[in-house]
């Protein structure tokens, strides 16, 4: 119990930093600045960002060194690699980074005891994307 607690508490910081981001973005009409992001992959998961969007699953879960923050790491890392595929990097290789998120959507779906709805959605998303090369704009 206590350890889904420490879970919720990061990623519930998590997603506040997350939203103000996105809202300052949103409301200034301007991308989120590099530095910002960067912040958010070193604050949360340890590690850069190019890491992240240039590794492996398999190399990225075995940096998660630690057993009591690795299920809010992908939840985060989730999020993240989605974020990167909508909004925050247009030039990145979409179709690359959408089929490393479905792994990690998998990987989560067999270990977490949770069941998330938007988790399914984003992953037929993603799905849809790889097969149709079309990302849609609902976030």
């Amino acid at each position: 119990m206590i350890q889904q607690d420490y879970i919720l508490a990061i990623l519930e910081e998590f997603f506040a930093v997350l939203r103000v981001l996105l809202n300052k973005t949103i409301h200034n009409n301007k991308q989120i600045p590099n530095k910002d992001i960067n912040r958010l992959y070193e604050m949360y998961l340890n590690n850069n960002r190019s890491f992240f969007l240039q590794s492996k699953l398999t190399h990225i879960l075995a940096v998660f060194s630690n057993p009591n923050k690795i299920d809010a790491q992908k939840e985060i890392l989730a999020e993240l690699l989605y974020q990167e595929i909508k909004i925050f990097n247009p030039d990145a290789n979409k179709k690359q980074l959408a089929i490393l998120l479905v792994e990690l959507y998998d990987n989560i779906d067999c270990t977490s005891q949770t069941y998330s709805q938007q988790r399914i959605e984003r992953k037929k998303e993603m799905q849809f994307y790889i097969n149709n090369n079309k990302i849609t704009d609902e976030t």
